[in-house]
């Protein structure tokens, strides 16, 4: 398992969807139920295979995007709301996260800001930054997957170098 990783790219949707697809994963995420953890934990809804190793960044049925990482026993989801993070608007917006495993962290980005920082410490070393999954809710573009951690400078300026131009898109 690589020791820090960061994941980065664009995406836009005018798309609403109940299912929680994923935007980009790498693992199963499709597959799980969707439930209610909030009589449990504070995740809200999201889908039962968030429990499984690896990450996922999802769209959320109120059009905000979600992130997930998993051991295979325990999880960490990251919900914002529309009104923060919204995807479904039609623009492009930036998505990034960096995991580092010597530190224990997370940091999540959007539109280039820190929006998120979860620790690790109680989550097994069982992820890893290869993508194997992407759905297609949405255009993606500029997907790249880092064996390294940017820093919040570096994703700003990933955000303010593309968003002075459009993006070319990837076909799903």
């Amino acid at each position: 398992m690589t020791n820090a990783f960061t994941i980065h790219l664009w995406t836009r949707t005018t798309t609403h969807s109940d299912t929680y697809p994923a935007i980009a994963s790498n693992k199963n995420w499709n597959s799980g139920q969707i439930h209610d953890y909030t009589a449990r934990d504070n995740y809200g809804h999201s889908r039962t295979s968030g429990q499984k190793p690896g990450w996922a960044i999802a769209l959320q049925p109120n059009g905000a995007w979600a992130w997930n990482i998993g051991d295979g026993e325990k999880r960490l989801d990251y919900q914002p709301t529309p009104e923060r993070q919204r995807l479904d608007g039609g623009a492009w917006h930036l998505l990034a996260f960096s995991v580092d495993s010597t530190r224990r962290e997370a940091r999540l980005y959007y539109d280039g800001q820190p929006v998120a920082l979860y620790s690790l410490t109680d989550l097994k070393a069982n992820y890893s930054a290869t993508s194997n999954t992407t759905e297609c809710p949405v255009e993606i573009a500029g997907f790249a997957q880092l064996d390294k951690v940017l820093t919040a400078s570096e994703i700003a300026a990933l955000y303010q170098e593309r968003s002075q131009r459009p993006a070319a898109t990837y076909p799903c």
